[in-house]
């Protein structure tokens, strides 16, 4: 079966309108809103940690599988580490984190 014919009118999605957060689709005004409250989380994920500062999750794990990381939060276990915001913050400023070698 083929798709209908677009129409002059139409124009098709533009892939810049819309992101992709754990499966779910947002528009820009979602995903603004998004990451607006992750600035205001004290402990993020992973994941979070990843969106809200643009680290790739593989850069993020090296830095924190250092010996000496000054922003993972204290308790939980070593599979779910939390990243504490603002000393990952303060970390950034210190460090060039998207070139330095680990």
């Amino acid at each position: 079966m083929s798709k209908p014919a677009m129409s002059q009118s139409e124009t098709p999605a533009v892939s810049t309108t819309r992101h992709v957060i754990g499966g779910v689709e947002m528009s820009m005004d979602d995903y603004a809103s998004y990451i607006q409250a992750l600035s205001y989380k004290p402990f993020l994920t992973k994941r979070e940690a990843s969106e809200l500062f643009g680290i790739g999750i593989n850069r993020l794990n090296e830095l924190m599988n250092q010996p000496d990381c000054p922003f993972i939060a204290p308790g939980g276990n070593s599979r779910h580490k939390k990243v504490h915001r603002t000393s990952l913050e303060r970390f950034m400023l210190e460090h060039d984190v998207y070139r330095e070698e680990v």
